[in-house]
């Protein structure tokens, strides 16, 4: 993901809901499985605002088709595998730590 394009939408989204309010600070959630420059986001948000930028790192969780929700399996070096830690299986579907959200700002 291109820092800079994401930034950029981030800052016409946060212009537009600060109604010509100056912006404090914009709060950016990352999920773990983004490819995305963390500093680079934060950088050229921070130029595009002149604000406080928070990044804030969402953890990956998974609903399984055995019912199981929550996060999946760890390997050994601690990173996270798409698998079901109950049934072990990888039927599973994601449903958080894939996306990169503009959650708020303050004004």
């Amino acid at each position: 993901m291109d820092p800079k394009r994401i930034a950029e939408t981030f800052a016409n989204d946060a212009k537009m809901a600060s109604q010509g309010e100056k912006i404090m600070r914009a709060v950016i959630r990352v999920g773990y499985f983004v490819n995305i420059s963390r500093p680079a986001l934060a950088k050229e948000l921070q130029q595009k605002l002149n604000c406080t930028i928070e990044i804030k790192d969402e953890r990956p969780r998974i609903e399984c088709t055995c019912g199981y929700e929550g996060l999946p399996v760890k390997d050994g070096d601690g990173s996270f595998m798409l698998k079901c830690p109950k049934c072990k299986s990888s039927h599973i579907r994601l449903i958080a730590g894939d996306c990169v959200v503009l959650e708020g700002i303050e004004v």
